[in-house]
């Protein structure tokens, strides 16, 4: 059996280094199972958007929704046009008293001032080289009126709107006058003048011409 010195023994033999306390370790806590940070982060920010989808604006609750490019306040009346007025009725003249008032024979001897009203028949001088004189109608604006021709000849000065029709076998020569008022008409030896209308009588004027 070898015998081993102690200073070799002391010399080969390493000194054993001391032991350390192992540290010990904090207690792992256990996982909570639940809601992830992102999943609560989620959970949040649709509860404060409402929900909103991708693309889609919503304001938090009780804010405006997008306002209007125009600006507040009382929205501008527009103004009514105001109705045109209408116009007024023409009111014919009053018409001129009649020297003669309703008398037609008084325009027998070719000179009167008479009032007639509707159809009637003048009475004329032979020397005019007129029969009667007939008014047809009284119009609104103007009186119609016929008279035969007694004799070839016929004349006129071009006023009234004069029309001359020869001789039938059931009418002689005639000659239809359609007069406004205040123009003056002469045929023959005859001058004629309307003198006013007012609802459906006339003022007829009549003396020799020249």
């Amino acid at each position: 059996m070898a015998v081993v010195h102690p200073d070799d023994c002391h010399r080969s033999l390493p000194m054993p280094l001391p032991a350390t306390p192992p540290t010990p370790s904090a207690p792992a806590r256990p996982r909570r199972r639940g809601r992830s940070p992102l999943l609560v982060v989620c959970l949040a920010g649709l509860l404060a958007t409402g929900c909103a989808q991708p693309g889609e604006t919503r304001g938090t609750p009780g804010e405006a929704g997008p306002k209007d490019a125009s600006p507040s306040g009382p929205a501008a009346s527009t103004p009514s046009a105001s109705p045109s007025p209408s116009r007024s009725a023409s009111v014919s003249p009053p018409l001129p008293a009649a020297a003669d008032g309703e008398d037609l024979r008084a325009c027998a001897d070719g000179s009167c001032e008479v009032e007639v009203s509707g159809p009637a028949t003048v009475p004329l001088p032979d020397r005019f080289g007129l029969g009667t004189l007939r008014v047809t109608s009284v119009g609104d604006e103007d009186v119609r009126m016929l008279t035969t021709l007694t004799r070839s000849g016929f004349s006129s000065n071009g006023g009234c709107a004069a029309t001359i029709t020869g001789a039938t076998a059931d009418m002689p020569a005639h000659v239809r006058l359609t007069c406004p008022v205040g123009e003056e008409a002469v045929v023959n030896e005859m001058s004629l003048e309307v003198g006013g209308i007012r609802d459906g009588s006339t003022v007829l004027r009549i003396r020799p011409a020249g």
